[in-house]
């Protein structure tokens, strides 16, 4: 699948933009998880579809001292940008890596958390994504899923033309063989695979 709108310059923006808005909120996932996983040494993250940015800024800190973090994507563009952000940043820990989720040349079993953010809802092949998720964690390992739901879009008064753009929207996932509501679905995908949804 090519992300027609990886080279435009806004579209870099908005997904750095993007990464940096919901850095809070993966911290504090991240605080959450440090404390259930407990004090592990050199920890190993893997940021699969890192696109430009992802979670790279707020893994290399998780990883602690002697960690390490592979952000991957198929777009060489991408993990050019990706790179270039790490080094902007400082980030010290991050290794990006061209890589094809679904052919994957990582090792199995070799990451503390695997992460993903909008992964599912374009490609519709959920089931092989979450199952290559789990063979890259650790036994005991976390794999960390974002990805959307429409049921989230609320809006007062009744709007009939913002209800037709979503309903463009989810039509133009299910074209391409997508599903917009991904999320929806990701806590009963990911019981199927034997992973604690929460």
């Amino acid at each position: 699948v090519e992300y027609l709108l990886a080279g435009q310059q806004s579209e870099v923006a908005r997904l750095q933009l993007q990464s940096r808005v919901w850095e809070p909120a993966g911290r504090h996932l991240l605080d959450q998880l440090s404390r259930e996983l407990g004090d592990v040494p050199n920890r190993v993250a893997i940021d699969v579809g890192c696109g430009a940015l992802g979670w790279l800024r707020i893994l290399d800190r998780w990883v602690g001292p002697e960690g390490q973090v592979i952000g991957t994507d198929v777009d060489p563009q991408m993990l050019s940008l990706a790179r270039a952000a790490a080094e902007q940043d400082g980030l010290r820990h991050v290794r990006v890596v061209e890589d094809d989720l679904f052919v994957t040349a990582l090792p199995e079993r070799s990451a503390d958390l695997v992460h993903a953010r909008f992964q599912l809802a374009p490609l519709g092949r959920a089931a092989d994504q979450l199952a290559t998720f789990v063979r890259l964690a650790r036994p005991g390992g976390v794999v960390v899923v974002e990805d959307p739901d429409s049921a989230s879009w609320h809006y007062t008064p009744d709007a009939p033309h913002t209800q037709q753009l979503v309903g463009l929207i989810l039509a133009a996932f299910r074209t391409g063989g997508g599903d917009f509501d991904a999320g929806r679905h990701t806590a009963r995908l990911m019981r199927e695979h034997c992973l604690d949804p929460h």
